[in-house]
């Protein structure tokens, strides 16, 4: 089935990558999240996408196949997949989302089949994973670290994985682990990774002035020039809430930005504007 802006391809297709990106959204759903999820990410993105089939279809309630599942996740198999692209094919991608619930404390199985196929050694690979609890998240993440440990991941780093032989109990180390559970969270989740593509972001690119007129700013290749009428405060913000610029100005002031995301925040009296802004 051909989805709206992106490519998808089934078992009886010859898979043909679109001509215009190099982005390819892979992942396993078995109820139905980790696909919404992930077609928001290819909707968003420009990207291809890519359904998981296992050679062997799951329960349409996963609890249902629980002693299966257990299995292969606790003694870390590899279920056969029935709709693998080519080597050929996978390997003209450079960015690779990479999507599964979460399945007693491990991405299915299933998803790390598929990985292990491919050499995916210098691609960036983004891992992603829907969950009903935030427990065992970062076991779930490593997992799909240590399935691509060549690859560039986004995030860079995950949080230490307390007992890393230890996939049945729970660790207490999952603080600080990003990822989207539901399709309406895709958008934010991208910002903060700063996967955004300029062409898509909500914010502005070019010149534009705050909704209420109280600054200005002119957007220029590895920074911003904020104006504004009268004395005030400024702080910049990275999407993920840190400080990346605060200073007073005085009408006009100039700040080193690299690329992304990033909100504009004035302060003139008792009065505060926002602007969201994309740094080119």
């Amino acid at each position: 089935m051909l989805l709206p802006v992106v490519s998808s391809f089934a078992q009886s297709d010859v898979f043909t990558p679109s001509s215009n990106t190099k982005t390819l959204v892979a992942y396993f759903s078995a109820t139905g999240n980790t696909r919404a999820v992930a077609t928001r990410i290819a909707e968003l993105t420009g990207a291809d996408i890519y359904e998981i089939e296992p050679s062997r279809p799951y329960a349409a309630n996963p609890y249902d196949d629980s002693q299966l599942i257990q299995n292969e996740a606790y003694n870390d198999l590899r279920p056969s997949v029935a709709n693998l692209p080519s080597k050929e094919h996978i390997a003209g991608y450079d960015t690779i989302y990479v999507g599964s619930p979460l399945w007693w404390h491990q991405p299915a199985m299933v998803v790390c089949t598929f990985l292990d196929t491919y050499d995916l050694s210098g691609k960036v690979v983004v891992p992603f994973i829907t969950y009903g609890s935030t427990t065992y998240l970062n076991e779930g993440m490593q997992k799909l670290f240590k399935c691509t440990p060549n690859s560039i991941h986004v995030p860079a780093q995950l949080p230490e994985d307390i007992d890393p032989d230890n996939i049945r109990e729970p660790q207490n180390d999952d603080a600080g682990i990003d990822v989207p559970n539901r399709a309406s969270q895709v958008e934010g989740w991208l910002e903060r990774m700063k996967l955004w593509s300029p062409k898509e972001t909500t914010g502005i690119i070019g010149d534009a002035s705050s909704d209420d007129g109280l600054f200005s700013i002119r957007n220029q290749k590895g920074g911003i020039t904020v104006l504004t009428p009268k004395v005030g405060n400024m702080s910049v913000y990275d999407m993920a809430g840190n400080i990346a610029y605060s200073s007073s100005i005085i009408r006009e002031c100039s700040v080193p930005l690299s690329k992304g995301l990033y909100i504009v925040s004035i302060k003139i009296g008792d009065k505060v504007s926002n602007q969201k802004v994309f740094v080119i």
